[in-house]
């Protein structure tokens, strides 16, 4: 674990962290995260950084029930918009040798904060603008971590074992190189509720 330690060394906020480091190996992890936003592989793959808005869209790809609030635009005003009551569907799948995964996301929102008159007379474009968001989000923390250095930080095996074991079976072998190839269809579907909008200039 020489690495670890000369990675621990560089990055003195990781210090705080050792312990967490530690019992995730123990725990078998291929990779976890340091101080919040750094993607560390047990291999000593070099770290990739993620933005809060990575990390909010890796929420909302794990944890069931999670939420985040995002700030969209809208005919130059923004709009704030909670995001919760999230449900992740992952379909993990092996294409001409390529492993895909199709992720769809849906969720409850509602606009906390606006700058329009009443954003409900266009909840359909703040809908899709969050949905894009959304997707966004999740495609650039998975590219971040699973593709660029095969870190399987949404702990996507887990998925591919309980769904489908035959295709664990066959990946299992190669799975970090299946990894930095693999292929994501991120999808989201939000329904707006009607209420807790505040209207101001945040």
């Amino acid at each position: 674990l020489q690495y670890l330690n000369d990675y621990v060394s560089a990055v003195p906020a990781a210090q705080e962290h050792l312990d967490e480091f530690y019992a995730a190996i123990d725990a078998g992890a291929d990779a976890v995260l340091v101080s919040h936003n750094v993607v560390q592989c047990m291999d000593g793959a070099l770290p990739a950084s993620l933005t809060p808005e990575d990390m909010s869209g890796l929420s909302l790809l794990m944890n069931e029930g999670g939420k985040c609030e995002m700030t969209v635009i809208f005919r130059g005003k923004s709009v704030r918009v909670m995001i919760y009551g999230t449900k992740a569907e992952i379909t993990p799948s092996l294409r001409d040798g390529v492993l895909r995964f199709g992720i769809a996301l849906s969720a409850d929102c509602k606009i906390v904060s606006s700058q329009l008159p009443d954003p409900y007379d266009d909840r359909n474009a703040i809908e899709l603008l969050a949905e894009n968001e959304i997707e966004r989000r999740v495609s650039s923390a998975l590219a971040k971590s699973v593709t660029a250095i095969g870190a399987d930080i949404a702990e996507l095996s887990y998925k591919i074992r309980s769904s489908d074991p035959e295709l664990w079976r066959t990946v299992a072998g190669n799975y970090r190189e299946y990894l930095t190839n693999a292929r994501f269809d991120v999808s989201a579907k939000l329904r707006m509720e009607r209420f807790g909008v505040m209207h101001g200039n945040k």
